[in-house]
């Protein structure tokens, strides 16, 4: 491996090409590329917005990433060792035809693994397939570990299914299914009380690669006390690039959202109160302690609050439940004693 010792060098000129695959700086030395000037390395061309100072460092040029990636890239990788520079300004990768790996020559853009994950470089990028090269203009300052070209691809290779919410045991319960996943990482939940400002709930990890349906199941207990609450769910593929479900509400599991009778013990009739967040027929049931429907009605629920008069003048003396069913709202069953 041949290394190149360099004391001291302050670039004033506009170019300085470097042949060599490997160049190492020792921790006593220096190299300064002034601002736009060029440092070039065997197809990597580094043109700094800032005067940009690189000591203690190798960069390399493999064939193979050190960082795990689950996509097919070109088979020329930059990898920055030790002392990590910090970039902004313009970078080139130059390619041959012979490193694409199956990859299209058009469409290709840059991937940079920052120390933490790798991120994709699409905007304010170049591509050119007559010359061999991909370029790019960072605007924010990046840590340079790792450097790959990769295809461009405009979608996840993940189908959603099934995705519900309801309230259960005083947690909001979500489940939904995916019907295929391919290089999923994880599953970010994000909730809304308005539909708009999201917010982190919780993440979980992804089964990754699948052809066959796969469920997944999370419960949620919000601090704060709305009406309803929105759910989102970001899937994460392990490149980095993500995709939303769609988004569904559920009602809040507020104790104040728990339906109750009055009066009790119950005569001739008795009134229902109970709220909800949305509007629609609701089939309020009355069953025995037997589990044997006594009686049934449907009433209209509309949004907010709700009381509905119960006319309870048949049933024997006994004690009874009543159950209310609404669209995906499973509300608690309603104990209470009829009386003569």
């Amino acid at each position: 491996m041949k290394k190149i010792y360099l004391l001291f060098i302050s670039i004033f000129s506009t170019i300085i090409i470097l042949a060599q695959s490997v160049i190492y700086i020792q921790p006593n030395a220096v190299i300064t590329i002034q601002e736009n000037a060029l440092l070039q390395l065997d197809g990597l061309t580094l043109t700094p917005d800032k005067d940009l100072s690189l000591s203690n460092t190798s960069l390399l040029k493999t064939t193979t990433t050190a960082h795990t990636i689950n996509i097919n890239y070109v088979n020329r990788i930059y990898r920055f060792t030790d002392n990590i520079p910090v970039f902004s300004g313009k970078l080139r990768i130059s390619y041959t035809t012979e490193e694409l790996n199956n990859l299209p020559a058009t469409g290709l853009f840059m991937r940079i693994y920052n120390g933490s994950q790798w991120l994709p470089y699409r905007d304010n990028t170049g591509s050119n397939s007559n010359d061999n090269f991909v370029e790019t203009t960072l605007p924010n300052a990046v840590s340079l570990h790792e450097l790959i070209l990769t295809a461009n691809h405009t979608a996840l290779p993940l189908v959603w299914g099934l995705l519900n919410g309801v309230c259960q045991n005083n947690l909001i319960q979500l489940k939904w299914e995916t019907l295929q996943e391919s290089n999923t990482k994880e599953f970010i939940i994000e909730r809304s009380s308005n539909g708009n400002t999201w917010t982190y709930a919780q993440q979980l990890d992804a089964v990754g690669n699948s052809t066959s349906k796969q469920q997944y199941t999370i419960t949620d207990k919000p601090s704060q006390q709305v009406q309803q609450w929105f759910y989102r769910i970001k899937s994460v593929d392990m490149d980095g690039t993500f995709s939303y479900s769609a988004i569904i509400k559920v009602a809040s599991c507020s104790a104040t959202d728990k339906p109750s009778l009055a009066p009790v013990p119950v005569r001739n009739y008795t009134n229902l109160s109970m709220s909800s967040n949305i509007a629609g027929n609701a089939a309020i049931i009355i069953y025995d302690a037997t589990g044997k429907t006594i009686n049934s009605m449907t009433s209209y629920i509309q949004e907010g609050q709700n009381t509905i008069s119960i006319n309870t003048s048949k049933l024997n003396a006994g004690i009874y439940y009543l159950k209310i069913v609404l669209a995906n709202k499973n509300y608690p069953t309603i104990p209470f004693t009829k009386i003569h």
